[in-house]
């Protein structure tokens, strides 16, 4: 998988290794300026220089050997360095006489710009004159505002007044047009043209200002002669060259591609030449008047004169007019003042396809759609009430598509000064248009796509969008195939009505785009062999034929299909047909920039996030650049390390060759570098990247960091083992160990002992504490046992909470029994946990070797038997095995096995002891025990298989049964109306661990219906004391509920006031072992007396088992215990040997 990773890396890694710039102690360093002038230079949100002007530089670095060192001003500040010869280059400067006299320039034009005036929402002008008294905003300084033909200038001469607001930044200007703090605003055409929509300003076609930008050096720079004759080198080269780097910054930045380079835009020669051609009409008419003019004087002043060569010369000026008014590039007409035309040159006719019979005398409205015709006399009326020429653009739908004109309207005065009419001359710029709206398409896309946010679909829906407002076609759709799904990637024209038609359509428009290898595909959707999703859509939306644009992407043949829905088999205009083949064109840019995108930005995100160094290396081994991941590793900043030799940081060796052959292949080797006071073991792999000519650039070095790799390994090698909690041996180690003792002990004849030990109740405590209580007294248990052994001796974890000893040099039983009797007593010690106290008993079985066995799993199975045996003695023990343990522990399986089955088929039943009240001698309550008749082999003690089923876990089946037979049998003799008072039954430790005892215990009270007071449970001292807090917890919640709890065989185990007053439970049980001796042994008799005290004290109950002379009820009843128990007064009965024994005792 790291091969994998390692292997993309270097294939991803190129698109970011081509930015970077070779650092060599030798390179001239140049200190750029650069200020916010969007999007040709600018700062963007990382603080970092972007735009054309900074690309542009930093390729010019790259391909010259440079460094830079940008420099962040305003545009005052900058020019003020500049001239003081703090910085060396300022790119984007208009050159004019008075910066060329303060700065040194270039001489190749870089760019050429010029300048346009935008309104605030709500005002309009279309000349110069409109400007009157608006606020204009403008850049302080700037050559658009104060140079010979700025702004201030131009409006100076045609004395329009205004008021200028200065500011410092073109999104100043603009942001006062947002605000309303200013109406009108001046910027270049770049910034324009890019924040025009973002800013909600509207554009004007007031165009002025033509300007070279350069780049300005200082006045007594003293690289400045090298610089310039480097820079206007490579310009020269890169714009002689249509794919170069400069024209793909230039698309890139400002949306030109290299064919749109002109000096102004096309449209403005034709425009000129029709201003020009206007003013020689007007001129020549002029002309043509005045002579006229004066041939009647002449006339007036001699008769003679002839009158038929002034005739004659007239008709022949007249006759050039026409001529030059026919054939004139542009589109012209005169109309009188009621709108009729008086006369229309040849282009204008043709635009009508009317003869021009026809027009004369007409009114727009007769010779075109109301629509245009009504635009068109809007304006036409204005010029008319202003008496000023105006310009406009205007639209005329001719052909079957809309046609864009550029139209200077004026009005016509006759000698006195009267308007008999007005002039039109309109330029076609629908061709030009057409290349300004797919231009700005495709930079409103690309721009979109430069945004790490933008998603693919936001950039195709703009296109859409943008193709919509400015061309009104639709519905236009884009179908994209991704991982070979097809989606509808953006959509216009369609609503959510046409979504499912359009979702079934997509497969057919598919197979018919794969089915061929034309660019342009028609597919007539009503055809009867059409497919029927098509038809259905082709229905939906009126129209019947579907225009498809396959579009490639980076080897992918149908990547994309651009969909036009229309009513034409073939498009009649050819402005739609270079519309779509362009919007196809634009459509595989916008995809391959996207491919780019993400290609850059994964190579990128795991240049910088990978975890591993990365080190990018010259062909002398110096260092370029390194990530962040390597300065981690070596400390310092990533500024420290390029231009370094790279052996001499990493490796150490400096004779070593980096790579040594001219492959591809990847070289591997493991390096160790010394990082800080520590050591790193550090896995190089190099590769190099080549470049144009197959000619290594750059090596690149991935440095893994192993040092914790070969750790883990050993930690690996360890646990294989070795139990990753307790970090003791396991049980295959443990197998190794003991074949090692017994080879030893065989070679030497010295015997050694295996201890099998078990944590008692283990699984109660990990199941009220938790694991992680667990998992904590199992690491104090290793604790304790490495404390506790010898050295020679082992101990390893072979389960859950099972543990295995090799006792070595146990010379006697003695010498074993005092290792076992430490063991017993340090387990008898409380475990701190979390602030608390859990004990936790051990149970072991020993086997000795060669007594109880020779070979290892022997002894193994040996000790565990004695063990179990220990279990079934009473827990917390030590067992030494035995021969007959095999056939004791055969008993225990069988003893097991045959309770499950004795469970089901009724085998067990429930004997009752009466309690009796001591004061009253009254029937008090009475105590379940269970007894076992097996069939066929008679009664089973409870001594027997009591402990075998709570070393089982039977117990809990066992306890269940118990319970619920109680509670049957309680309800059956309450509804008999006998009284009894209440019926106690056992909890072992495996039900008071349980998490859900009191709910399994309270949902059996509810089911048979009986009251809670009915009930009581005994649980003994040391089944409280294995888990304390989960005790108190469980019994006080069973007391709050109403059922009467008793601690059975008090007196045994931790008797303490502390805990007895935590539990809160209802009574005391002595055992009977304080009772048999009563009242003759007086221990036995103090023991007895203080319980009873104690209870009394406390205001807890006390009864006592086990009573079985007078002489012992005597005592009893004397000292105050409140209640007993025993053969004195009754033994165990069946229910109806009870009734029948509670009847006589009644009596």
């Amino acid at each position: 998988m790291i091969r994998n990773a390692w292997y993309l890396l270097l294939w991803l890694l190129p698109a970011t290794v081509m930015a970077l710039e070779p650092v060599s102690v030798q390179q001239p360093l140049l200190r750029v300026g650069y200020y916010d002038n969007s999007p040709k230079i600018y700062r963007n949100e990382s603080g970092q220089p972007d735009g054309f002007w900074p690309a542009l530089v930093e390729e010019l670095a790259r391909s010259e050997g440079w460094r830079v060192a940008w420099v962040y001003g305003s545009w005052d500040e900058l020019t003020d360095e500049l001239a003081q010869g703090k910085l060396d280059v300022l790119p984007d400067v208009a050159l004019t006489d008075e910066r060329a006299g303060r700065f040194v320039f270039n001489n190749e034009v870089v760019l050429v710009s010029w300048s346009r005036v935008y309104v605030r929402q709500g005002i309009k002008a279309q000349t110069l004159p409109d400007l009157k008294d608006l606020r204009v905003a403008v850049l302080r300084d700037s050559v658009n505002y104060r140079g010979d033909e700025g702004i201030a200038e131009l409006l100076s001469r045609f004395q329009v007044p205004v008021t200028f607001v200065e500011y410092d930044s073109y999104a100043g200007v603009f942001e006062a047009l947002a605000s309303g703090d200013a109406d009108a605003g001046v910027t270049n055409k770049d910034f324009g043209a890019r924040y025009e929509s973002e800013y909600a300003v509207s554009r004007t076609p007031i165009i002025f200002s033509p300007a070279s930008l350069y780049f300005a050096f200082p006045p007594e720079g003293k690289m400045n002669a090298e610089l310039i004759a480097r820079i206007d080198q490579e310009l020269v080269r890169m714009k002689g060259n249509n794919a170069s780097h400069y024209y793909f910054l230039l698309d890139h930045y400002l949306g030109v591609r290299a064919a749109d380079t002109d000096a102004l835009p096309s449209w403005l020669v034709p425009l000129a030449l029709s201003g020009a051609l206007l003013l020689v009409l007007l001129a020549f008419g002029n002309l043509v008047l005045n002579s006229q003019v004066r041939l009647r004087n002449r006339a007036l002043v001699s008769v003679s004169r002839d009158k038929h060569l002034a005739e004659d010369q007239a008709e022949r000026h007249a006759q050039q007019l026409k001529a030059f008014f026919e054939n004139s590039p542009t589109a012209a007409y005169i109309k009188n003042t009621l709108g009729e035309f008086q006369m229309a040159n040849r282009d204008f006719i043709r635009l009508l396809n009317r003869p021009v019979a026809d027009i004369r005398g007409q009114t727009l409205a007769d010779l075109m759609s109301l629509q245009d015709a009504q635009a068109i006399e809007e304006n036409e009326n204005s010029v008319l009430r202003s008496a000023e020429p105006e310009r406009f653009e205007e639209h005329i739908h001719h052909g079957g598509e809309r046609r864009t004109y550029l139209s200077n309207k004026f009005p016509l005065h006759d000698r006195r000064g009267r308007m008999f009419g007005l002039g039109s001359v309109s330029l076609d710029i629908t061709d030009q248009r057409a290349e300004e709206h797919l231009r700005e398409i495709q930079w409103r896309v690309l721009d979109l796509l430069s945004r790490p946010e933008t998603q693919l679909g936001e950039a195709l829906q703009c296109m859409l969008d943008t193709a919509v407002e400015k061309f009104g076609e639709q519905p236009v759709l884009i179908i994209r195939r991704d991982s070979d799904v097809l989606h509808v990637a953006a959509a216009t024209g369609l609503d959510q009505a046409h979504a499912a038609a359009v979702d079934e359509a997509l497969c057919c428009m598919f197979k018919v785009v794969q089915s061929s290898t034309e660019r342009h595909l028609v597919v007539d959707v009503m055809e009867r062999h059409c497919h029927g999703a098509l038809k259905h859509l082709g229905s939906l939306v009126g129209l019947r034929y579907a225009h498809l644009y396959p579009v490639a992407c980076r080897g992918e043949r149908d990547a994309a299909v651009l969909v036009y829905l229309s009513a034409e088999q073939a498009l009649a205009s050819s402005l739609r047909r270079r519309l779509y083949a362009n919007m196809a064109q634009i459509l595989q840019l916008t995809l391959e920039r996207h491919h780019d995108r993400q290609e850059q930005a994964l190579a990128s995100a795991i240049y910088s996030a990978t975890s591993d160094a990365l080190v990018v290396v010259d062909t002398k081994e110096r260092i370029v650049r390194v990530n962040s991941a390597f300065v981690r590793l070596m400390g310092g900043h990533e500024s420290d390390y390029p231009g370094q030799r790279y052996r001499q940081l990493v490796g150490g060796d400096t004779s070593s060759v980096l790579y040594d052959d001219d492959s591809e292949q990847v070289h591997l080797r493991e390096v160790t570098v010394q990082c800080g006071d520590a050591a790193h073991v550090l896995l190089e792999r190099v590769a190099p990247h080549f470049n144009g000519l197959n000619a290594v650039a750059w090596y690149i070095v991935l440095l893994t960091d192993v040092t914790h790799m070969k750790e883990s390994q050993a930690e690996i090698d360890f646990l294989s083992q070795h139990d990753s909690l307790t970090r003791l041996p396991n049980r295959h180690r443990l197998h190794q160990l003991l074949e090692k003792t017994i080879l030893e002990s065989e070679r030497d004849e010295e015997p050694f002992a295996l201890a099998f030990m078990d944590l008692d109740r283990f699984k109660d405590i990990n199941e009220s504490l938790g694991h992680s209580s667990g998992d904590a007294i199992l690491r104090e248990v290793a604790h304790r046992l490495k404390e506790l052994l010898r050295t020679d001796d082992y101990v390893a974890r072979v389960g859950g909470d099972e543990f295995v000893a090799i006792l070595r040099n146990v010379s006697d039983r003695q010498g074993l029994d005092e290792v076992l009797d430490k063991l017993l007593q340090s387990f008898r010690k409380p475990i701190e946990l979390d602030g608390r106290e859990v004990f936790t008993g051990v149970s072991i079985g020993t086997a000795l070797y060669p007594d109880d066995g020779t070979l290892a799993d022997e002894l193994l199975r040996n000790a565990d038997i004695a063990m179990n045996e220990a279990k079934a003695r009473g827990r917390n023990r030590a067992s030494r095995f035995y021969p007959a343990l095999v056939e004791a522990a055969s008993l225990r399986f069988e003893l097991d096995a045959a309770m499950r089955t004795g469970l089901e088929q009724g085998e067990f039943s429930l004997m009752y002891q009466p309690q009796v009240d001591l004061a009253s001698l009254r029937l008090a309550g009475l105590e379940a025990l269970v007894r076992w008749h097996r069939p066929g082999n008679g009664p089973v003690s409870p001594a027997v298989f009591i402990p075998i089923a709570e070393a089982s876990g039977r117990i809990v089946e066992i306890d269940d049964w118990v319970l619920n037979e109680a509670c049957r049998q309680a309800r059956l003799w309450q509804d008999a109306g006998i009284e009894f008072h209440r019926i106690s039954v056992n909890l072992s430790a495996l039900d008071l661990g349980g998490r859900n005892i009191v709910e399994r215990i309270l949902s059996t009270i509810e089911r048979h219906g009986i009251s809670p007071s009915m009930l009581g449970v005994e649980v003994t001292e040391s089944t409280v004391m294995e888990n304390v807090d989960a005790a108190f917890e469980r019994l006080r919640a069973l007391r709050d509920a109403g059922v009467f709890v008793s601690i059975d065989d008090f007196g045994t185990g931790y008797s303490s006031l502390s805990y007895l007053k935590r539990l809160q439970v209802n009574e005391l049980k002595i055992d009977k072992s304080f009772i048999d001796d009563l009242p003759l042994e007086e221990n036995d008799r103090a023991i007895c007396e203080a319980i009873i005290q104690m209870g009394r004290h406390l205001g807890l109950e006390v009864i006592a088992e086990g009573v079985e002379t007078a002489s012992q009820a005597s005592f009893l009843q004397d000292e105050g215990c409140s209640r007993a128990q025993g053969y004195w007064f009754a033994k165990p009965q069946t229910p109806d040997e009870l009734v029948v024994w509670m009847n006589e005792w009644l009596l």
